[in-house]
């Protein structure tokens, strides 16, 4: 990893470091990791094994005057026996125990059923004798115990995986590393509290277990470690000689501590153990004592260094990781502080009974639950790329809190709790039961009722909290939300384009934003407004896997996008050369994607919260539907204008338009209203003569496309069969659309082949449409043959593409470029005309012929050297059918003859194969493809290799190193095609194992056939 800035910004190296050349702090991390975890399964082991259980009844302190007895448990051994208060002065006749503290050290010297001891009550000595056996746990230790767990184990648990996440993450941050080894130890610190009331009890090996854990001491070495994480958070902080000082006083403090602790907890496992701690008593309380004010000072150093860092940082991404991981350490450290400091003080001024309470036990167990936020809150801060202010997430916290769910869950929490007691202590009246819950159990009542409240109210309180703590957040949503509701009203794209930019930039404060929406019949996107004063001439093309990404994700992400998304190289170069921060997808009605949102990143630095993409992505969708009203609108107006302007010319003319019947598709006179054949109602289509200009009578529809219908037709003065081919009325009036259909006329009219279908005529309508006359083909394409058969057996496959090329050989020398070649353009006739059609002397073979020379480019051939083109595309447009264009059609080059070459050559494979030869679903997958995976035949034959050795001179990513010329191609290409036919005519054995594909090729990904 890398950290940007020299901050704690995690982001993707460009090549993966392998495991061998890991720091050693990412092994170190995973192994101390590993031993922690095994230490905590063995605390759960324990606790499991001992938690029920207890020993001697009663617990001791050390005073001035010895050890005397802290606390007596009433269910225990030593009730009535022994006294709070009693000074111990020896056990089993050993004075030397009424100078050791800890219990737990004691165990192993106790044998037997029993020990006596020799106490002091006001001053009159006694002896009492107490059992060794464990016992069952009175209910006030369990709840002790259990609340003890529960403070500290998710503590552990957390500070554990959140210096594991930075080791693995951050493993060459020495800055981070601080802050790994500061939770391993509160980790340490946790863990060890959660077994100290059971250790007693422990066998020989669990103490030695235990023993070896606990000389890390982490609740000494937290201190200084967690004061040096905070003070040199970041490398941004500057340094203070105050706060040097105070940092290595901390670790010298920390180091006399350690060696005390070290000491004791080493001689309590020797031999000459208790005289050692009876001789070192004095010094072990004056070290008790230090200890208690060493953690305070602890505590109150790190939360001075955090709220002085938060003073001296000024840039603000690290300003805003210094206030994570100041509030997240204040609120849990300040209280724990305060209680310390008050407990510290109150035993010091003699009341030690109120500072031993068990209101200072639950305030203690309350603030140590607390500190679960710190290792949130740091790990938050360091691992996280983009780190939101502190306020958004207090202000994300308390909408979370008071979600409907979660209160109801607060609600039915102390609910249950009741109907427990209520179940448990059924003997009791309701007056008892309401006794007891108003005055041992106010809690529950209380949360009840603030539960109720909070239920109730909660839209009411949220809304007051917003405006009286998060005044700049509550007016950013509230300008969205007035946003939305006020895009609803709008009817035009450049008043709501400027709306939303003055509203988003009043909110948010983008640095820029770039509104893009879908193109009037394209599925590019082009800009619609920007703020960052780019051009209007910036589209997003379809093939961008970037709108596919939005479409199907349907909400808002943030740039860089996650891996998931898998964007080429050149759209993640694009989307960061635009300054992309956010993206928002406008999803319209049909959830199709409408148009995006590129909003740059905020001038405060702060990334977007959850909120403020939620709010944009509502605000997006309301544009959505504006987006397709304004355009439905449009479209509609344009219609009706041409509409208008059409039936008024027929209304002046009385022009007999065209009817058609939906189901048969048969054509009828304006006069008839109902079919003969089926009885459905008839409709009108086209703005157009039954009879076009007054010669080709129109009978049937054949087929509809995107540029308009073909119509069986008869050509009433020459008295036969005619294919019409009638501009969609969308295009009335389009110049260009009318350009192609002249195109498409004139180049058929320059072709006379019989293997290019025959145009007899062309002519504008009245309308301001036009019309094609085209000979009548009856028969299927090679497209619709090939999906019902999938693939063509090569005798009959040589036959087809002898006259196509030969087709195209006489294009190319009449200077006609197709442009447009796939399957669904070649057609095959029936049998019945390829037999008409055929010689008395040779078999009847299909014919081809080939179609739709609309977007062909026509070069006039001079009698000297030079040629001019045609073209009625402007330079870079991108013409064509997906998955059959060449590599510099796809690419907006120049094209000629050798393009349609690359062209003939996706269709021999695929007719051969039933699969096109380079897959790809989007432009930037099938241009990779083509230029990274040549395609290759199957099989090792001679004659694979030689058909295979042919079409690379067709597929070349190179025009230079494809045929010059489709002459030569069928000199080639039809021979290697038959060479895989056998010596009977039929397929050879290794074609038929090597090329001919069955049904098993699944085509679905071949959208263009």
């Amino acid at each position: 990893m890398n950290y940007k800035d020299n901050d704690l910004t995690m982001t993707e190296d460009a090549t993966p470091v392998s495991f061998k050349q890991k720091p050693w702090f990412f092994w170190f991390i995973i192994v101390a990791a590993l031993g922690f975890i095994g230490f905590g399964v063995f605390a759960v082991s324990t606790i499991f094994k001992y938690h029920r259980l207890d020993q001697y009844g009663y617990t001791t302190n050390p005073t001035s005057r010895g050890v005397v007895i802290a606390d007596v448990d009433p269910g225990g051994p030593a009730a009535g026996k022994l006294q709070k208060g009693d000074s111990i002065l020896a056990i089993n006749g050993d004075a030397r125990f009424s100078r050791i503290t800890q219990l737990s050290w004691q165990s192993s010297f106790l044998k037997g059923s029993s020990h006596s001891l020799k106490i002091e009550r006001q001053g009159i000595e006694q002896d009492v004798s107490i059992s060794n056996e464990q016992y069952a746990a009175s209910p006030a230790v369990l709840n002790l115990r259990l609340k003890r767990t529960i403070a500290y184990f998710p503590r552990y648990l957390a500070c554990v995986i959140v210096a594991l996440l930075i080791g693995l993450f951050k493993p060459g941050d020495k800055l981070a590393r601080l802050g790994a080894f500061a939770f391993l130890m509160i980790a340490h610190q946790a863990i060890t509290f959660t077994i100290i009331p059971i250790m007693g009890m422990f066998s020989q090996a669990e103490n030695l277990a235990a023993y070896f854990f606990i000389l890390i001491q982490g609740a000494i070495w937290f201190g200084p470690i967690a004061y040096h994480s905070s003070y040199r958070f970041q490398d941004g902080i500057p340094k203070g000689r105050f706060w040097t000082i105070l940092q290595w006083l901390l670790y010298f403090s920390g180091a006399v501590m350690f060696l005390n602790r070290f000491v004791i907890t080493t001689a309590a496992q020797s031999i000459s153990a208790i005289q050692f701690r009876s001789d070192y008593y004095g010094a072990e309380r004056i070290f008790g004592q230090i200890n208690n004010w060493y953690w305070i000072v602890c505590l109150v150093s790190i939360s001075a260094v955090l709220v002085r860092n938060n003073h001296v940082v000024r840039q603000p991404d690290q300003r805003r990781r210094v206030r994570m991981v100041l509030y997240g350490s204040m609120i849990p450290v300040l209280p724990q502080t305060a209680i310390a400091v008050i407990a510290r003080i109150s035993a010091a001024a003699g009341y030690e009974s109120f500072a031993n309470s068990a209101v200072i036990e639950t305030l203690r167990l309350a603030s140590a639950m607390a500190m679960i936020l710190v290792p949130i809150s740091w790990g938050y801060a360091i691992l996280n790329r983009q780190v939101y202010d502190i306020q958004v997430v207090i202000r994300r916290s308390v909408q979370y809190l008071l979600a409907r769910n979660a209160l109801r869950l607060f609600l039915a929490l102390p609910i249950i709790a009741v109907l427990y007691v209520v179940v448990t202590k059924s003997d009791r009246s309701l007056r008892e039961l309401l006794i007891y819950l108003l005055y041992d159990k106010p809690a529950y009542l209380v949360l009840i009722i603030a539960a109720g409240i909070g239920l109730i109210f909660r839209n009411r309180i949220q809304e007051w909290i917003d405006r009286r703590f998060f005044r700049e957040a509550y007016q950013q949503d509230k300008i969205l939300r007035e946003l939305s509701e006020e895009v609803r009203k709008l009817d035009s794209m450049s008043g709501m384009a400027r709306l939303v930019s003055q509203k988003v930039e009043e909110a948010l404060h983008p640095e820029h934003l770039y509104m893009f929406y879908l193109e009037e019949d394209k599925r590019d996107l082009s800009l619609g407004y920007s703020t960052g004063g780019t051009g209007r001439e910036l589209r997003i093309p379809e093939e961008y896997e970037l709108l596919r990404v939005m479409e199907h994700q349907r909400r808002s992400l943030d740039f860089p996008l996650p891996a998931r998304a898998k964007l080429p190289q050149q759209e993640l170069d694009w989307l960061a050369s635009m300054g992309t921060s956010l993206i928002v997808p406008m999803n319209g009605s049909d959830h199709r994607l409408t148009g995006l949102l590129l909003l740059g990143p905020k001038k405060s630095e702060a990334p977007y919260s959850g909120s403020d993409r939620q709010l944009l992505d509502s605000l997006a969708d309301q544009i959505a539907i504006v987006y397709e009203n304004v355009r439905l609108k449009e479209r509609v107006a344009r219609d009706r204008r041409i509409q208008h302007e059409v039936l008024s010319r027929v209304e002046q003319r009385k022009i007999n338009l065209l009817k058609e019947c939906p189901k048969c598709d048969r054509c009828y006179d304006s006069s008839e209203k109902i079919c003969p054949d089926d009885q459905t109602e008839l409709q009108l289509s086209l703005p157009v003569e039954r009879t076009v200009e007054g010669r080709y009578k129109l009978n049937k529809l054949i087929g509809r496309g995107g540029m308009g219908a073909v119509y069986e037709a008869s050509d009433l003065r020459l008295n036969r069969g005619v294919a019409v081919k009638i501009l969609g009325s969308s295009f009335f009036g389009n110049q260009e659309a009318q350009r192609r259909f002249q195109r498409e006329a004139q180049a058929s009219a320059r072709l006379n082949h019989p293997n290019v279908v025959r145009v007899y005529d062309y002519g504008a309508l009245s309308t301001e449409g036009a019309y094609l006359v085209m000979e009548l083909l009856k028969g299927v394409t090679l497209g619709e043959r090939l999906r019902t058969v999938i693939y063509l057996e090569p005798d009959a496959a040589a036959d087809l593409f002898d006259q196509i090329l030969s087709a195209m050989e006489a294009a190319h020398e009449a200077g006609i470029i197709h442009r447009d070649l796939k399957p669904d353009n070649i057609f095959i006739l029936e049998d019945q005309e390829s037999s008409e059609a055929a010689t008395a002397n040779e078999k009847a073979k299909p014919v081809v012929k080939i179609l739709d020379f609309g977007i062909a480019k026509i070069t006039q051939i001079e009698t000297s050297s030079e040629t001019t083109s045609h073209s009625i595309t402007t330079p870079g447009t991108v013409l064509g059918t997906f998955g059959y264009m060449s590599p510099e059609q796809l690419t907006g080059g120049d094209v000629d003859q050798r393009s349609d070459i690359f062209s003939l050559g996706v269709i021999v494979i695929k007719t051969l194969t039933g699969r096109r030869p380079f897959s790809g679903k989007t432009f930037q997958e099938l241009i990779t493809t083509m230029m990274s995976r040549p395609f290759h035949l199957p099989g090792s034959s001679v004659e694979m290799k030689c058909l295979d050795a042919v079409l690379q001179k067709c597929l070349a990513v190179e025009k230079d190193k494809r045929f010059d010329s489709v002459a030569e191609m069928r000199k080639e290409l039809i021979p290697a095609i038959r060479f895989c036919l056998g010596s009977t005519g039929g397929s050879s054995g290794h074609l038929e194992s090597d090329l001919a594909i069955t049904k098993r090729y699944d085509t679905s990904e071949d959208p263009g056939n």
